[in-house]
């Protein structure tokens, strides 16, 4: 039996053959059923109506007669006859309920027509319907993403923007999703995500004028934290770019055009005021190429053994970005006023690849230095300091799909576990960042993950930085690539973005 979700387009000389086989045989209800699907496969859709119905006239297996059903409500939807579409997708619902995919076909048809809750309605049905035992062309996406794609556009309609963030979450959730899909999910959902809860700190910051430029000064974003442990003391790194960026290009404000990136170690309090502010200068002689991308961008300090180190990524060891290691001391040339990088290291490893980023880095239980990867899988591995290589220790599957989870904000202690930030990107004319928080246990295995959000407006957004104080969390994150801010949360706002377990199962 040929398979009518193949795709396959047969051409109108086979017609002759099926057809002549049915005159001889009039009775033989499999080839008109044939039939039927060639007349519909050769793009002759009224023909096709005709012996779809003289198939139901014959009656017998039931799986051929409410797949007849099934067809004839498919090809009034793609004539436009939404009337007969919805007669016929009625018909075939009430014959054969145990079937998906014409709740499915009723659901897209109300939407169509401007009935947008009978829309969510259909389409829920059909998501919560048992994968068919039939034999008959089941279409397994009617069972799965299919329902939960539609839910995710009709809800806005009706009114419903908890479904359909829900929808669209269940939907970034599942396995063998294409990128489109994913990408189209993503931008649905910002017509229903809510900004980050808690509130928003700005860095009380006095940027240096851009070299050459007597009016504009460097933009601060991204900030990296770091809380001491035994002090309370705050720490952190906030990065200082010489560009302007408008839908995803960047101007330098240089008058030779060169996009550069400067450091500056900060101490800071709950406020955001800096008790301490002092530049990381690059004086090593590392072997650099010639590229217009200049500077250690998006340092992740933390302190190791009684130093001071970083991750960073860079554009001048291969032109493209690559994950550093770096050491820093105090200048002692400078009265303590600057930090001076001690040490760099390019970052290798058996699985890197020519582009690298958001490596992030923690200390475990121990105390030891250790880097988490990817989140999708879970790859956990440790550096070796001298030779600067890392090997992965661990890896999980997390039960959620999280393959396009992108480090943000490196894991801090939280709760008998490690908890982190993602970011996703969707894409459209310009990127749009949405944001997640991961929690894992001590094997580094995921087991809770947040709803997305933004966290001031949907743009381009970047967490960098994450502590808890034991009464706040606090997350360090650049905005529209011009400002480092701050949010500070309470733990119980963390655990209102939380996802469900029902919520995708």
């Amino acid at each position: 039996m040929d398979d009518p979700g193949s795709g396959i387009k047969h051409p109108v000389s086979d017609l002759a053959v099926y057809r002549a086989a049915v005159e001889h045989d009039p009775d033989d209800s499999e080839g008109v059923f044939q039939l039927a699907l060639k007349y519909r496969d050769a793009g002759l859709p009224l023909d096709s109506i005709h012996w779809f119905q003289k198939r139901l006239e014959q009656g017998g297996w039931v799986e051929e007669l409410w797949y007849s059903r099934y067809q004839i409500c498919l090809i009034h939807q793609s004539l436009g006859n939404m009337k007969e579409a919805d007669e016929w997708g009625r018909n075939a619902f009430q014959y054969r309920p145990g079937r998906a995919e014409a709740a499915l076909a009723l659901g897209r048809i109300a939407l169509a027509g401007g009935k947008a809750a009978m829309a969510v309605l259909y389409a829920n049905m059909a998501a919560n319907t048992p994968v068919s035992r039939d034999v008959l062309f089941p279409d397994p996406a009617a069972y799965g993403l299919e329902p939960w794609m539609l839910i995710s556009v009709a809800a806005y309609y009706a009114g419903l923007p908890g479904l359909g963030l829900k929808a669209c979450d269940r939907v970034l959730a599942m396995r063998g999703v294409s990128w489109d899909q994913k990408n189209q999910t993503r931008n649905n959902a910002f017509f229903y995500l809510e900004p980050c809860p808690g509130e928003m700190l700005r860095f009380d910051l006095s940027p240096p004028l851009i070299e050459g430029n007597l009016t504009e000064r460097y933009r601060p974003l991204n900030p990296s934290l770091w809380l001491d442990g035994e002090t309370g003391r705050r720490y952190g790194n906030i990065r200082h770019v010489n560009f302007n960026t408008d839908g995803g290009n960047y101007t330098s404000l240089a008058p030779d055009q060169q996009i550069r990136t400067r450091n500056f170690w900060v101490e800071w309090d709950p406020t955001g005021k800096l008790l301490q502010s002092f530049e990381i200068v690059d004086g090593l002689n590392w072997e650099k190429i010639e590229y217009p991308v200049k500077g250690l961008e998006d340092l992740r300090i933390f302190f190791h053994h009684g130093r001071w180190k970083f991750t960073c990524t860079s554009h001048e060891k291969t032109g493209l970005p690559q994950m550093m290691l770096g050491v820093l001391t105090v200048d002692p040339d400078r009265d303590s006023q600057r930090w001076m990088i001690e040490s760099l290291h390019h970052l290798q490893g058996a699985d890197v690849q020519p582009i690298e980023k958001n490596w992030l880095p923690f200390l475990d239980d121990s105390g030891e230095l250790k880097i988490l990867y990817h989140s999708d899988p879970t790859r956990i591995g440790h550096l070796d300091e001298d030779t600067a290589e890392l090997f992965i220790d661990t890896v999980h599957s997390p039960q959620w799909n999280g393959e396009d989870f992108r480090g943000s904000a490196p894991p801090i202690p939280f709760r008998d576990g490690y908890l982190y930030l993602i970011h996703e990107v969707a894409f459209q004319e310009w990127r749009r960042y949405t944001h997640r928080f991961i929690w894992m246990d001590h094997q580094y295995k995921i087991q809770r993950v947040s709803m997305p959000f933004y966290f001031d407006t949907p743009g381009v957004e970047f967490a960098t930085g994450l502590a808890w104080d034991g009464t706040f969390l606090w997350v360090g994150y650049g905005w529209e690539d011009k400002e480092a801010r701050l949010r500070r949360m309470t733990g119980q706002e963390l655990d209102s973005l939380w996802r469900s377990p029902e919520s995708i199962s």
